[in-house]
């Protein structure tokens, strides 16, 4: 408990900083484009990995840094806030998350 107090107490300037970096960045498009904003993010996203010892494994790396004109899908739970963050921390160019709004989650998710 008292580990993740701490490493939520170190996150929290680092986050703040990010935050007003990409409000300025965001306020003159022009003169940075998405490729330097989406950097500041993956960075954040990295040092918050490496400050909660977060090792991360691709399986098939070969096939996500393989180049193609197309796009692509990748699929997670995102039952944690960690899933989107380490995505982050793993791709090298931006990405867009799509989600489902459940509803209630206090309540069962399937109605009988």
């Amino acid at each position: 408990m008292i580990k993740w107090l701490i490493i939520i107490l170190l996150a929290i300037p680092r986050v703040i900083y990010s935050e007003i970096t990409l409000l300025i960045m965001n306020s003159n498009k022009e003169k940075y484009p998405l490729e330097k904003r989406y950097n500041v993010v993956r960075n954040t996203c990295k040092w918050i990995c490496k400050i909660s010892r977060a090792d991360l494994h691709v399986i098939n790396e070969h096939v996500v840094k393989e180049k193609r004109e197309t796009g692509r899908m990748y699929v997670s739970n995102h039952f944690s806030v960690f899933d989107a963050i380490a995505m982050i921390a793993l791709s090298e160019k931006p990405l867009i998350f799509i989600s489902k709004n459940f509803g209630n989650l206090n309540g069962p998710l399937i109605n009988s």
